[in-house]
């Protein structure tokens, strides 16, 4: 088991120094930068042996398995599901951080959908720089966004899903107390490592997309 952090460098001479046969190469493809030079080290692994998992990049080419995240379709669908909730706000406003390892169809399906729904919308590198007003909803991508979101919103004596609206990326525990639950929406990572490792014992090649789950509370 190894952790490379997201950055290519380290990813690199991990994979170069394996100094033994692996039945299985699983591999999570998310980097910080060098994505292209990154998927030509991938391309080079045997494939009967390569298991992606949460993101299957396009320029990884051949048979190999992967159980992997839509990011597009996901989250179009996840704020189709509560459209009606989400038109008692003006702005829809995203925080997406240019250096975030998250791929950039999170935002595709966002903008996707406010255009098809007519929402005003705005997309944020941080949470810094934004300034929360009654009427927006907001979706965080980053943890490190979600605490900076709530202290803004304390300070100025908003009720979150009434004055503002809050979408969290990833589910965790303490979401479900987080001012009495913030809304989530989140692929279903228990299910995705069951999933790989049955990839693993089949010896299987096939390319599962793993289910998302939008999960409503209070905060929306």
């Amino acid at each position: 088991f190894y952790v490379y952090n997201n950055d290519y460098n380290l990813f690199k001479r991990i994979i170069e120094s394996r100094d033994r046969d692996y039945s299985h190469i699983v591999i999570i493809p998310h980097f910080l930068e060098s994505d292209d030079i990154a998927f030509q080290l991938i391309n080079n692994l045997p494939k009967e042996k390569l298991i992606l998992m949460d993101k299957l990049p396009a320029g990884i080419d051949g048979d190999f398995g992967a159980v992997f995240e839509n990011f597009e379709k996901d989250i179009y669908k996840a704020l189709f599901e509560i459209k009606e909730s989400l038109t008692k706000y003006q702005v829809l406003k995203m925080i997406f951080p240019n250096t975030s390892y998250y791929p950039h169809e999170i935002v595709e399906g966002f903008t996707n959908f406010c255009k098809d729904f007519a929402f005003d919308m705005e997309i944020l590198n941080s949470s810094k720089d934004i300034k929360i007003n009654k009427g927006d909803a907001i979706i965080t991508v980053m943890e490190d966004d979600l605490i900076p979101i709530l202290e803004n919103v304390l300070e100025q004596n908003f009720q979150l899903g009434k004055d503002v609206g809050l979408i969290s990326y990833n589910e965790t525990p303490i979401k479900r107390l987080l001012f009495s639950g913030i809304s989530t929406i989140s692929t279903d990572f228990e299910l995705m490592g069951q999933t790989a490792a049955d990839l693993i014992k089949s010896n299987s090649k096939q390319q599962i997309e793993n289910p998302f789950n939008l999960i409503t509370r209070s905060s929306i």
